[in-house]
């Protein structure tokens, strides 16, 4: 979209007698564009999900990380785009996986429940 925004510019640029300041709107959206998508793409769409012997690690997004304790966990309810931890102390725990590829649920289903999950 940011290079079609960048062209787009250009061609303004070139149609409207070298008037600069229309094109320059359009490039410079155009350079926003890409720069936002290049931050998407690389650092918000990163999902993490990692089980040891010790804790679950949830990394959902660039600022929001979640780590539970095993020890800590009394039950675990795994719902269709969701995964519930009830804990020790009666409060829950809950990890969205809306934002996740269907693949991906897939593989952090099996990580929590094992292969009856399918």
């Amino acid at each position: 979209m940011g290079v079609v925004y960048i062209v787009l510019g250009v061609m303004n640029y070139l149609i409207n007698n070298y008037s600069p300041f229309l094109g320059l709107i359009w490039v410079l959206g155009g350079i926003i564009f890409l720069i936002g998508g290049y931050f998407q793409t690389n650092f918000t769409s990163k999902y993490y999900f990692e089980i040891n012997d010790r804790s679950i690690l949830i990394k959902q997004s660039l600022s929001a990380t979640k780590s539970i304790s095993l020890d800590n966990i009394k039950n675990i309810q795994i719902k269709p785009i969701s995964i519930d931890f009830l804990l020790n102390d009666n409060s829950k725990e809950s990890i969205s996986l809306g934002n996740v590829g269907y693949k991906n649920v897939l593989d952090i289903k099996e990580k929590t429940h094992g292969d009856s999950c399918q």
